[in-house]
């Protein structure tokens, strides 16, 4: 088996999960792009300068929070860039440590069936 380059050989392998890949690498990407306008959206100061007393503030192990729904979307959006990275580079490492597998053993069979010269 001829291989021509590892980015063809790793679509020719497993092209279904590459793109799964691939797919959630965009994903956590995306969480990754709205987790910034989600800080800034918190941390805009007022125009006015006022003071705003919130009365739904939430203790959370002795950690007070003022905007519960804007921290309950801060850190599901975390955990999904998480989830999301981990997913993408275990796919990816998994379809490449099987193609050096593949690899490995083309090049064995190519030696054991060399011809032993004398």
């Amino acid at each position: 088996m001829k291989y021509t380059s590892l980015f063809s050989l790793f679509g020719q392998y497993s092209p279904l999960s590459i793109f799964l890949s691939v797919l959630t690498g965009l994903g956590a990407g995306l969480a990754y792009s709205l987790v910034i306008p989600l800080i800034l959206l918190v941390y805009t100061p007022d125009p006015l300068n006022l003071e705003t007393v919130s009365s739904n503030q939430v203790m959370i192990w002795n950690i007070e929070i003022a905007h519960i729904k804007m921290a309950t979307t801060f850190m599901l959006l975390c955990m999904c860039v998480l989830i999301m990275r981990t997913c993408s580079q275990v796919i990816f490492m998994r379809i490449s440590l099987n193609i050096a597998k593949k690899i490995r053993t083309d090049i064995y069979h190519r030696i054991l069936s060399a011809p032993i010269s004398g």
